[in-house]
């Protein structure tokens, strides 16, 4: 898969549109649904860690190898992300 600025930029695009698309078609009904589920699945999990687990090292597809603690900060970090550009976007 070529890496080049053209090519990051289509894809930028497309992925933005098929975003877009899937928002615009939801109903009423769907925006009401709860779909976030896995935090208390995660947190649950997170809890049960010791501290030694949490510097066991794996490796994460953009990372490399990092520490269990680095992968689940990427977590929040991602979602932290998403809710910024939310706030932003219902701003304008």
């Amino acid at each position: 898969m070529p890496e080049t600025p053209t090519f990051l930029v289509e894809r930028l695009k497309v992925e933005g549109e098929k975003m877009r698309a899937f928002f615009a078609a939801l109903s009423d009904d769907q925006w009401q649904k709860v779909v976030c589920t896995e935090n208390a699945e995660m947190t649950a999990y997170v809890i049960s860690l010791s501290d030694a687990d949490l510097q066991k090292a794996g490796r994460h597809a953009f990372l490399g190898i990092t520490t269990l603690a680095e992968m689940i900060k990427m977590v929040y970090r991602h979602n932290q992300i998403h809710y910024r550009d939310l706030r932003v976007a219902l701003q304008k």
